[in-house]
C-alpha cells in the first residue's frame, strides 16, 4: 500500500473517535474522516487498512476552479458529489459485491452484515451509474 489518499480506509487510534474510517479529504498531514463533525486528524495516528478503490472515471471535477486546468486536484471530483447526494435507500437493482468483487456469490456475515455493506457500497454504485448515464 501506498501514501494515504482520499478513499482508503483507514484504522485511527485515538479513544473517543477511533475505529475504522474512510478518508474523505487531506490537506498537509491531516484528514477528514467519515463522521459527524467534519473534524480533522493527524494522518500519522491512522494505519491504513486498504488503499481506496481505483476507479476508472470520476467524470472530473465537479466544480472546476479557476486555474484553468479541467484535472485541477484541488477540486472535487463529479463521482465525489454524486457520492455525497446518493439517495439514502439503494435501488433494487443494486446488490452490494464481496471482496474479490462479485455480486452473484457475495459471502456475508449473516443479515446483518450484508445490510451493511448494502449500505456502504451504495453511494459509489450509484454515482458510477450517474456518470455512465452522462455519456
Amino acid at each position: 500500500m501506498s501514501e494515504f489518499k482520499v478513499g482508503d480506509r483507514v484504522l485511527f487510534r485515538d479513544t473517543v473517535s477511533g475505529g475504522e474510517h474512510i478518508i474523505i479529504e487531506i490537506s498537509g498531514g491531516n484528514a477528514r474522516l467519515d463522521e459527524p463533525g467534519g473534524y480533522w486528524y493527524p494522518i500519522r495516528f491512522m494505519d491504513k487498512i486498504d488503499d481506496a478503490p481505483e476507479v476508472e472515471d470520476d467524470g472530473g471535477p465537479a466544480f472546476p476552479i479557476g486555474s484553468g486546468d479541467m484535472r485541477d486536484p484541488h477540486g472535487m471530483s463529479l463521482r465525489d458529489y454524486f457520492i455525497a447526494h446518493a439517495p439514502a435507500e439503494p435501488q433494487e437493482w443494486f446488490t452490494p459485491r464481496d471482496r474479490d468483487g462479485d455480486a452473484s456469490c457475495a459471502i456475508f456475515v449473516g443479515d446483518e452484515d450484508y445490510v451493511k455493506q448494502r449500505f456502504i457500497q451504495w453511494p459509489a454504485a450509484w454515482a458510477d451509474e450517474q456518470i455512465k448515464a452522462r455519456k
